[in-house]
């Protein structure tokens, strides 16, 4: 639940709505997410630097068998643009299963602006417990 909890401190979640956050065109606004808000987003020296920003103090602790992925690549709709896709796993909320935050980086002078993000989740209680919902669990 961290990263529910980071996109909460920035004011983005919005109740049962898709979570995203675009400081760029609106027209994006299909492929990333049905709710947007402007935000003024740091710039990072690195991708990983944005990544590390969004994911926050993971894993909780040596409990479990927490897992964090991140894979990163030329944006389909943009090649000027990265998507990084950070995956949490085996969380040790007993809502949560898993997180999956999708995060557009723009090239900017000094690094790498975030322009973009998505939190979607994996919910064991809900009847699609294995399919990825935008937003946190309830």
């Amino acid at each position: 639940m961290i990263a529910g909890h980071i996109l909460c401190a920035l004011g983005l979640l919005v109740s049962g709505a898709a979570i995203s956050a675009q400081d760029a065109k609106p027209a994006d606004t299909e492929a990333y997410g049905t709710a947007d808000v402007a935000i003024r987003a740091p710039v990072f020296a690195t991708p990983i630097e944005a990544a590390a920003a969004v994911v926050g103090a993971f894993p909780e602790s040596l409990e479990g068998d927490q897992k964090l992925t991140v894979e990163a690549r030329k944006d389909g709709q943009d090649p000027n643009r990265l998507v990084v896709i950070i995956t949490l796993e085996n969380m040790l909320d007993d809502s949560t299963s898993a997180q999956r935050l999708t995060i557009r980086l723009t090239p900017v002078t000094g690094g790498w602006q975030r322009t973009a993000y998505k939190l979607e989740s994996r919910c064991p209680r809900s009847p699609e417990a294995n399919e990825w919902k935008v937003g946190s669990c309830p």
